[in-house]
């Protein structure tokens, strides 16, 4: 569905949306992201976005405030949009269109809630718990992921989601924003369990889908100093193998094994 099949989805089937309250109308915009992410060919456009939040296409400072509170922060939301969208490789000019719009979302927020940067937030339909920076840099990691074989190629897309970091990175100096600071409070939130340090990447068809496993940061005062480290790791199949093995009959010969 494209942003204007959605649109006018709405218009005909719920047109009291707009008497939703504004946590709704949060919810529902972020879930809107995540379907044009969620195995979709289309990027939502960020006018989608703010007409599903307010009619007017008019975010003011309010909304970007109040969405924080609620737990749908535009700026989180905003994010996960950027990501996806600067790993779309079907249209280049549409994407750096969308990635541009998408920018000055996000340096709108920035400049509302500067000292609410890292709001920890539900996202894929609840299933993580992640701050924007992290939701930005899953979201560039997950649409990057080459599913034309039977290799998903994690460490490729991961380092897509590296350079997507940096672009995040330089708007935020940009407005003003201390990275040093910025930093170590990231820094300390993936210490502790507040957020999803472990994303299991169920959406994918494939049966071995990656687990990747969110380490650390390294930080510093420019954008290039900057580095997530993580594992992909496929120990989440051991106890399934173990216990299969556990419940085999003992009169079955294991293959290889010497036979008297």
């Amino acid at each position: 569905m494209d942003d204007k099949s959605l649109v006018a989805y709405q218009q005909t089937t719920f047109p009291a949306y707009f008497q939703l309250p504004i946590r709704d109308r949060l919810q529902i915009s972020r879930l809107a992201v995540h379907k044009a992410w969620d195995g979709y060919p289309v990027i939502l456009q960020t006018e989608t976005f703010k007409y599903l939040i307010q009619p007017q296409l008019c975010l003011t400072e309010s909304h970007i405030i109040e969405s924080v509170g609620v737990g749908y922060s535009i700026l989180g939301s905003a994010a996960f949009a950027f990501g996806f969208a600067s790993t779309f490789k079907d249209d280049a000019s549409q994407t750096q269109r969308n990635m541009a719009e998408w920018e000055v979302l996000i340096r709108d927020a920035v400049g509302c809630t500067m000292n609410l940067l890292h709001p920890i937030e539900a996202y894929c339909h609840g299933c993580w718990e992640l701050t924007p920076l992290l939701a930005l840099y899953i979201g560039g990691a997950v649409n990057s992921l080459d599913k034309s074989g039977t290799s998903l190629h994690v460490n490729k897309a991961m380092s897509a989601a590296s350079w997507n970091l940096v672009r995040w990175l330089r708007i935020l100096q940009s407005c003003g924003v201390d990275l040093c600071v910025y930093g170590r409070v990231e820094k300390e939130i993936l210490s502790t369990n507040k957020v999803t340090r472990g994303i299991f990447l169920d959406w994918c068809p494939y049966y071995c889908t990656p687990y990747l496993r969110l380490i650390s940061i390294d930080v510093g005062p420019r954008p290039e100093d900057w580095r997530i480290w993580w594992a992909d790791e496929y120990e989440i199949w051991a106890q399934e193998f173990w216990d299969m093995v556990e419940s085999m009959e003992l009169e079955l010969p294991i293959p290889g094994s010497w036979v008297e």
